[in-house]
């Protein structure tokens, strides 16, 4: 479609070595947030994606950390280019 580009795309979309801002992180785990934000993992963020496999999706931070998502957590997380 032709809003591709606005909406953002499901983190567990993205092909390895892509990347993006995020733009919206799932809300219903309220540990996971807390934990994310710690790390930096919060909106605004810019992610890479490493790999993605049946573990879920790994994606490298800015500062250079690396954090595994699981299936449920990537496809909730939005991200922009």
């Amino acid at each position: 479609g032709s809003s591709d580009g606005l909406a953002g795309r499901p983190l567990d979309e993205l092909d390895a070595a892509a990347g993006g801002i995020v733009d919206r992180l799932p809300d219903r785990d309220p540990e996971a947030l807390r934990a994310w934000e710690e790390i930096g993992l919060v909106p605004g963020a810019h992610i890479t994606v490493v790999a993605t496999d049946a573990e879920g999706v790994t994606v490298l931070l800015d500062d250079g950390q690396m954090l595994l998502l699981d299936p449920a957590q990537a496809s909730g997380i939005i991200v922009r280019d």
